[in-house]
């Protein structure tokens, strides 16, 4: 976490309820539309994730590009971001847009580490990068449809937008915490709040980091607890700076994996 932000955290406990300049406005992209056709994901075999085991466990999830992947089944918790904090990371941790600029992985000072079960939040960009290098995995990014970049957050939340399963409709506030809620709440605690693919808390809890960056912002999906109306479900996004940490900001890690048939 950058330790040199001309804000103090007493005002950065508040922004997620005031906004950050035009970084924290609503972004729906309409160019990642042009991927999704309207079909389901296709079925991966359940075989392990090949990866460290570290921080949650995965999920073999589709694509629309007919291949595979892996993805944290829930956000990752204080307690296993705690273990990554035991660790005594180094400066950058093997990430090069953060070397020399993370020297402190703490959240803020208002998340509770000893709440195990709670997702992690108040942690910037890098912290996030980090703890994913860390496990073995990264931040969840974009693949290519047909020419068009595809989030695998928003085609894993929608299913492929297959017109069947549709996460939007779990935004009603007591299936998904969200909706103007008051607090996170512990992963996998609202068991309505799913995927078909068993990936959990996609839309509210803590908006998740992304590897989608540009310069010097990346993308937080998915929406918060605070979210309400356009800001929260599978299509909504924000871009923040690296350094930016809010209460009610987290991440989930991805990792790569194998074609529909692979493991078969």
């Amino acid at each position: 976490m950058n330790r040199n932000l001309a804000i103090a955290a007493s005002v950065l406990v508040l922004l997620p309820l005031l906004g950050c300049s035009k970084t924290n406005k609503v972004e729906i992209d309409p160019g990642e539309d042009a991927g999704n056709n309207d079909q389901s994901l296709p079925e991966c075999p359940a075989v392990s994730a090949p990866v460290s085991g570290k921080g949650p466990a995965m999920v073999h999830v589709g694509r629309l590009d007919g291949t595979c992947f892996w993805m944290d089944e829930t956000e990752v918790t204080r307690g296993q971001y705690a273990a990554f904090l035991a660790t005594s990371p180094a400066d950058g941790a093997n990430i090069a847009a953060c070397q020399g600029k993370n020297p402190d992985f703490a959240p803020l000072q208002q998340v509770d580490l000893a709440q195990a079960q709670m997702p992690i939040s108040g942690i910037d960009w890098c912290d996030a990068a980090s703890f994913c290098a860390w496990a073995g995995k990264a931040l969840c990014g974009t693949y290519t449809v047909n020419g068009a970049a595809v989030s695998a957050f928003q085609s894993t939340c929608t299913d492929g937008d297959n017109g069947e399963f549709n996460y939007e409709a779990l935004k009603d506030g007591s299936r998904c915490n969200g909706n103007g809620a008051t607090a996170t709440v512990e992963v996998r605690s609202m068991q309505a709040c799913v995927t078909p693919t068993l990936v959990f808390d996609l839309v509210g809890n803590v908006q998740e980091w992304t590897s989608e960056c540009e310069g010097a912002e990346c993308v937080a999906r998915g929406g918060s607890y605070l979210s309400t109306g356009e800001s929260w479900g599978c299509k909504a996004r924000r871009s923040f700076p690296k350094d930016f940490e809010a209460a009610d900001l987290g991440f989930r890690c991805c990792a790569e994996g194998s074609t529909p048939d692979a493991g078969q």
